[in-house]
């Protein structure tokens, strides 16, 4: 709904490209105005910081997803929080809730102030946003559908990983420390200001909040890779308020420090402009997927790579797929379907519907194909599935009906 008067002014690819754009400097924006609340210096460092101090999220932020939005209004939650509007704070958490299947993490900021203030004005946050949350659910048109898909979503992770289905990289647990690595313009000075902290004991409320909102985001990236799209932003206000107040006294060392800073943000703009020309384009699925359009409308097909899916669908809608943006809603539907699919996506010789599949335990992929999973078209990468393709090219009853430089499509015919 939001990207709906961009793309009336603007070809599709631009007006995503244009409203990622507006939500990212928005973003930037609402942490200056956080930052100008308790009287930040160097507000401006203290954003670029925030907004190029971690290649991670500097890249994901290129993916134009929901979670961009989600960080916005999280910190407009925080910011109306702090501020005490709570009719503001209420509108901004209905919007959360309306646009995120994760709702509930607009009420972190008013529930952790509650917690240090436990007075009438931080319970009135708390109801407000509480109220927010409630009427955005509710007023959802697919209500109570889109709760049972948030709660299923929000436990997505810990049955994925339970499973061992195959998930996206960022909804695995921090195993490496690289990650803090990749964040260090923002780690160092979150760190330092943990050790002030501690040093000096006392504080003002605002500081704890963000102090308490970086301590949860920086478990939660522990946890699940993604959550430190929110870590940055909070570990960046918690260091500015915490550091701010000693930044007039060492003005000589200020510009040695930044620049040792500045450093590693350079690296990370290069490196997410690197990571934007090397993404897959979009011309190498014109040619298959419209193909599929015209030749299969509306039929199964049974695509072998699944982060191929989205580009998929957004050039052809009109298929279906027998996975899709999530493995694993596959595998909490039917548990065999996602093991057939998955030995066969791994260009195994054939494949069985569970994990580990001795010899004995492997089926005819084609059978498996056209009975099990329901499909008549099977597309395969050249790069991923060589096995398969030979599989498939020697079958009597398969044809194979499209191939490009980059993938083919295989029909069964019986």
């Amino acid at each position: 709904m939001l990207l709906a008067p961009f793309t009336y002014l603007f070809d599709l690819i631009t007006a995503t490209k244009l409203f990622s754009s507006v939500i990212f400097g928005l973003t930037a924006y609402v942490m200056f105005l956080l930052l100008r609340h308790f009287q930040a210096n160097y507000r401006f460092v203290w954003v670029i910081l925030a907004m190029t101090g971690s290649s991670i999220t500097l890249s994901r932020a290129t993916t134009v997803r929901p979670f961009l939005l989600s960080v916005l209004l999280t910190l407009l939650a925080a910011h109306w929080t702090v501020t005490e509007k709570p009719v503001k704070l209420a509108v901004v958490s209905l919007i959360h809730a309306l646009s995120y299947s994760m709702f509930f993490l607009v009420g972190m900021a008013p529930a952790c102030w509650f917690l240090l203030r436990r007075d009438r004005r931080s319970g009135a946050a708390v109801l407000s946003c509480a109220a927010g949350i409630g009427l955005g659910l509710l007023v959802n048109p697919y209500f109570p559908e889109n709760l049972r898909f948030d709660i299923v979503q929000a436990s997505v992770v810990s049955l994925g990983q339970k499973a061992h289905v195959r998930m996206g990289g960022e909804l695995y647990p921090a195993t490496s420390w690289m990650w803090i690595v990749s964040c260090l313009p923002v780690a160092l000075p979150w760190i330092g200001a943990l050790m002030l902290r501690l040093w000096r004991r006392r504080s003002v409320p605002e500081t704890d909040l963000f102090l308490l909102l970086s301590a949860a985001t920086f478990l939660g990236t522990l946890r699940v890779v993604r959550t430190v799209d929110f870590f940055v932003p909070f570990a960046i206000l918690f260091a500015a308020s915490v550091i701010s107040p000693y930044l007039k006294a060492s003005r000589t060392d200020l510009a040695a420090v930044g620049l040792l800073l500045a450093l590693p943000c350079a690296a990370n703009v290069y490196l997410t402009h690197q990571y934007v020309l090397e993404a897959p384009s979009l011309a190498r699925f014109r040619g298959v997927a419209e193909y599929l359009r015209v030749n299969a409308p509306g039929a199964l097909v049974a695509n072998t790579q699944w982060n191929d899916y989205q580009l998929l669908f957004f050039l052809n809608s009109r298929n279906r797929y027998v996975i899709g943006i999530e493995p694993t809603f596959t595998y909490l539907e039917d548990p065999r379907k996602y093991w057939l699919w998955l030995h066969i996506s791994e260009d195994e010789p054939g494949t069985c519907d569970h994990e580990f599949c001795a010899d004995a335990d492997r089926t005819d992929i084609v059978s498996a194909v056209r009975q099990d999973l329901g499909a008549q078209y099977v597309l395969t990468d050249h790069d991923m599935n060589p096995r398969l393709e030979s599989i498939l090219r020697k079958k009597t009853n398969v044809t194979e009906v499209y191939r490009d430089a980059a993938f083919s499509v295989y029909r069964i015919d019986s």
